[in-house]
């Protein structure tokens, strides 16, 4: 279940060619970000009230996979469908308002964790914006505030992340799955990022 969960609420830092010219994300509202090997596609469409849709492509084993994932606030994951499962996350709607592009700032929200349509799990969702900083995709820079995430589950361990979002579009542009003690477990790298 926690795999489930981390991979609904993770994307990844993107990586673009060195001879891309450097892309102006807040006049985007599509764009993808793509891994080679093994084969990873995130395209991401935004929408006017802040909400991200994230459609995920990934080749294991042979074998792609496909799935879409909703965003509130660019970087709280509420809603994810695949072939496998739908997983859902009910949370106040005041997430869509919180401030998160200013450092020093942490809210808290109850949840209800829901697979197939059917509460599996109740919990909180605490997140502490961190600092503002870069990201390097090919040779240019993005400026992103660094955003962490803890899902406290009443039947589970926590879910840790540590968000990078962009300022310029409200999205994620990269994710670390964190431990306990907010030590990074996971993270991916993309080679390119395009406009859709």
């Amino acid at each position: 279940m926690k795999f489930i969960f981390a991979g609904a609420i993770a994307t990844f830092v993107g990586v673009a060619p060195a001879f891309s010219e450097c892309l102006d994300l807040s006049n985007q509202s599509a764009f993808s970000l793509t891994r080679n090997d093994p084969y990873l596609k995130v395209s991401n469409e935004m929408a006017e009230d802040g909400t991200v849709t994230e459609t995920k492509v990934i080749t294991r084993d042979g074998v792609t996979e496909q799935s879409t994932t909703e965003y509130w606030n660019g970087v709280i994951a509420i809603d994810r469908k695949s072939s496998r499962s739908h997983i859902h996350i009910e949370i106040s709607e005041d997430a869509k308002s919180a401030n998160l592009m200013a450092a020093g700032k942490e809210y808290s929200f109850p949840i209800s964790i829901l697979v197939n349509d059917n509460v599996v799990d109740e919990g909180s969702l605490t997140i502490q914006t961190i600092k503002k900083t870069n990201v390097s995709i090919g040779e240019c820079k993005y400026s992103v505030m660094v955003i962490r995430k803890s899902m406290q589950r009443n039947n589970g361990t926590p879910i840790n992340s540590e968000s990078l979002v962009s300022v310029d579009a409200g999205v994620l542009l990269g994710n670390v799955v964190m431990n306990p003690d907010w030590k990074p477990v996971s993270g991916v790298f993309f080679d390119e990022v395009t406009v859709d």
